[in-house]
């Protein structure tokens, strides 16, 4: 299983499950820290491998770390993959609105996306601080 993460201004998925993503970044700018991101998104998508197993419930877990390795959040979701009848492989996409979180400084930060205590992938971003008028 590999995953797919982005981090958006917004996500959506359609009637019909085609996935709308607008606004992608990697990198947000503060005037200080800690500083609070009002919104963002963090969508997921997990695809599975041929030899995989479908059947069953499985835990994702998107955790959000700073430099230090220190937790800053995380997320826990209970799913199951829909069954798969032949032709393309069952995904599941995780579309998570974030709103208010606090980042204490500036530097890198990764969303690491587990399932069943397994990494399956990461987002690497960063965040830095607004130079000022006078330097």
């Amino acid at each position: 299983m590999r995953a797919t993460i982005l981090l958006a201004d917004y996500a959506n998925l359609t009637g019909n499950g085609k996935l709308n993503v607008m606004g992608v970044f990697r990198q947000i700018t503060a005037n200080q820290f800690p500083c609070r991101h009002s919104s963002m998104y963090l969508v997921i998508q997990l695809q599975t491998e041929p030899v995989e197993d479908l059947r069953g419930e499985r835990v994702m877990v998107a955790r959000l770390v700073d430099a230090d390795g220190s937790v800053i959040r995380q997320l826990e979701m209970p799913f199951k993959f829909p069954q798969w009848d032949g032709g393309l492989r069952p995904e599941a996409t995780f579309i998570i609105q974030i709103n208010n979180l606090t980042f204490p400084y500036a530097g890198e930060y990764v969303w690491d996306v587990f399932v069943n205590d397994k990494n399956v992938g990461q987002f690497e971003f960063y965040l830095s601080q607004q130079p000022t008028e006078n330097g």
